[in-house]
This record gives structure tokens, sequence and C-alpha cells, in this order.
């Protein structure tokens, strides 16, 4: 009964419209498409790429170690009218990568996301990510007898709810929980994690122009299957794992749409301290992003985006071959044309 009730006051304010006129609204779409070049692909370390090919470490399906990136991605919006007073927005994202000189390494990629407009300056935000299949590169495997490598891929899933609002005047806090799942090939399985984090954005905009925001997340990863019977299961790669980082966008007049500058930093320790497992015992690396890229509003419905990152790890150990292992960098530009459009496809 008392959930009727609370149904009920919360489409009274609807009562004049009819079900099918409330869900029937035009929907929204976004097609891009993206070049990109990668000079890092398979993330080795200088060590790896002067005996890459002496040491059997690039797959036949990946050439070189760079490579161009052909990336088309769709976006679907869809917003009934549930009330008048607050949006609801169900937000679909796919995307493919296409790796033009690395065929292994193209991936798929979909994005469900379901936002609540709570009250002024306040939602609630639902958001699920799959990634089928992600190829990592070829690895030893521990459960046969020999240097053998295999393919090492995973698939990805991530749940993730955030509840922002206004804290001061034109700044807002965003609280945040997350859970993400790595689930490897069956050749890989030891690597199986569960990620449990959360996490604070506050963001702000205070001075003309500019939006500043900083971040910090905190988790602990969980290797799922230690212990599980398998040789290579025998190792515990748990972690714990933060991130930190901060942002910079700025509005200029008269010129282009928006300039922005952002860094940020994941930091993993290993909790293990077997002697037998020198590649983890004692390590924690940190992984570290730079970006800067320009945005310009060439009309309405077009936009045009060039992003470039640049992403270097430090690797801390007892042992300077894990250090030297384990430690790399990569570049990455990307050039994006992005088209937004609407359909009437319900009248």
């Amino acid at each position: 009964m008392k959930f009727r009730l609370l149904v009920l006051l919360f489409l009274l304010p609807l009562s004049g419209q009819t079900l099918i006129e409330r869900l029937a609204v035009p929907l929204y779409f976004r097609a891009t498409v993206g070049f990109g070049y990668d000079d890092n692909l398979l993330k080795f370390s200088a060590l790896e790429k002067t005996s890459a090919t002496a040491d059997g470490l690039l797959p036949q399906a990946v050439a070189t170690f760079d490579s161009e990136i052909l990336k088309p991605e769709f976006r679907f919006i869809y917003s009934p009218v549930l009330s008048l007073k607050n949006t609801t927005n169900l937000i679909l994202n796919l995307s493919y990568a296409d790796y033009l000189q690395a065929d292994r390494k193209s991936y798929t990629a979909f994005n469900l996301r379901l936002e609540q407009h709570l009250a002024p300056y306040s939602w609630l935000k639902f958001r699920y990510s799959y990634l089928p299949d992600y190829f990592l590169r070829l690895y030893k495997d521990e459960d046969l007898i020999g240097k053998v490598r295999k393919e090492c891929s995973f698939s990805l899933q991530k749940l993730n709810l955030t509840y922002s609002f206004q804290v001061l005047k034109k700044t807002w806090l965003r609280l945040e929980l997350g859970d993400t799942r790595e689930y490897y090939n069956s050749n890989f399985t030891e690597y199986d994690t569960k990620l449990l984090r959360r996490g604070l954005k506050m963001s702000t905009d205070i001075f003309p122009r500019f939006r500043l925001s900083g971040t910090y997340i905190a988790g602990q990863g969980s290797n799922i299957t230690f212990g599980s019977g398998y040789i290579s299961t025998a190792k515990d790669r748990s972690f714990d794992h933060e991130m930190w980082g901060f942002s910079v966008k700025w509005y200029p007049e008269n010129l282009i749409s928006e300039v922005w500058l952002s860094q940020k930093t994941e930091h993993r320790r290993y909790l293990t301290d077997d002697p037998n497992d020198p590649l983890h015992a004692g390590r924690e690396h940190f992984d570290s992003q730079l970006t800067v890229g320009i945005t310009e509003d060439i009309s309405s419905e077009l936009r045009l985006q060039l992003r470039w990152t640049y992403r270097h790890r430090t690797t801390v150990s007892d042992f300077q071959w894990v250090e030297d292992l384990k430690s790399f960098s990569q570049n990455q530009i990307w050039l994006k044309f992005s088209y937004s459009f609407y359909a009437d496809i319900f009248y």
C-alpha cells in the first residue's frame, strides 16, 4: 500500500499525460569517429623492446610496437518524462577500437548509464561497463612445463554508483562506489581480480571561465582465484589501490570552445611478502597519465576534439630486474569528430 502511494505521488504531476506520451520522447544520437596513434600498444618496457623479437614477445597478429587506431563510437540518449521537475536519462554507448597494425589488440566496449536528477545540482547515477575481450600480450603459462607463451586476455565488468550535490556556491561534491571484475582467459585465470573502490570528486566554477576538479579513490583488489589448486594460483596477487588526480578546464572567449589539462596517478601495492614470488613481493608502482586537449564546437551538431596523453609507470621493487621489467612509457594522440542529432521515431 505504501509503495503504491509513493508511485502515485511521483506520477501525480504527470496526470494530464498518458503513459505513452511520457515515454514517446525523441531519441538523441551522437556519432563519433576517432583517429588515434599509440606508440607502445603492448606496454613494453625499454628492456623488453630491445629483445621482443628474440624472446618471442610479439604475437603473430601484432607486427610492431605502435599502431594507428580507428575508433567509431555511438551514443544513444533516451529521456522519458517520469517527472516534470527532475530529468531521467538512459544512455547507451557502443564503441569499437580497430588497431590497424595490430588486429589482435582491437576491442569492442559497451557502457550503459542511468541518470536521475534529484534536486538542483544533485544527481544519482548508475553505470555498467562491459569489455568482452581485451588482449594484453603473450605471457608464460606457469601451469605448463617449459617457457611456453600464450595469449593473455581478459573481460572487464564495472559497476559504478555516484551521488553528487552542491556543497558551496558553484562547488559540487561527488561520492562514488565501484565494483570492477577482471576475468582472464583459461591460461591465466590465476589473475582473476575483484576490485572494490570508493572515492570522491570535488569540482568548482568559482573562477570565471574555468572549472577545477580534484579526485581521490581508494580500494582493494582481491585475487579471487588464489589457492584454487593450480601451481599458478599458489601466489597471492591481491593489492591495495589508490588514485588521485586533478583537471583544469578553460573556456576561452571567441577562440575555441574548451581547453583542458588533467593528471592522474594510480598507486598499486601488492600485499604478498612471499619470498618465492619476487615478481610481486614488496612491489608497488605509480602509474601516471598527463592529458592535454582542446575542443571546438564547429556548430550545434558538429564537434572537433584533439587530445594527447602521456603515460608513465614507475615500478618500485627490491629487485632491479622487476623494476626494469614492469616500468614503461606510452604516448597516445587522438583526433575525434562528433555529430549529434535526434529522431522522433515514436511519432
